[in-house]
């Protein structure tokens, strides 16, 4: 599945991180997906902290090269229309 939105934070400070970071989930709708590519592993540890405690799934966190790639789904029912409308994932859980 492709990204809805990439976000490359190679270089950015960890408060800056967790804040983008933030900003661009609250962007997207459910079911769409953020990519982020970060090279502080500290950064990696806080963003899936952050993650542990929404209902939002971590896809994927992978290191690739000289930094991190995590994408995330963000949770919430499908829009009407949708391919996968009437299923949802809450947490690590799917439902229908």
């Amino acid at each position: 599945m492709a990204a809805n939105i990439q976000l490359n934070m190679i270089g950015m400070v960890s408060p800056f991180c967790l804040l983008a970071f933030k900003a661009a989930l609250a962007r997207l709708k459910p079911r769409q997906v953020l990519e982020v590519c970060v090279r502080d592993p500290d950064v990696v540890a806080d963003l899936v902290r952050l993650l542990h405690h929404s209902t939002d799934l971590l896809l994927e966190q992978v290191r690739v090269g000289d930094h991190y790639r995590i994408r995330v789904e963000r949770a919430g029912r499908a829009v009407a229309g949708d391919q996968s409308a009437g299923i949802y994932k809450k947490g690590h859980e799917e439902t229908q």
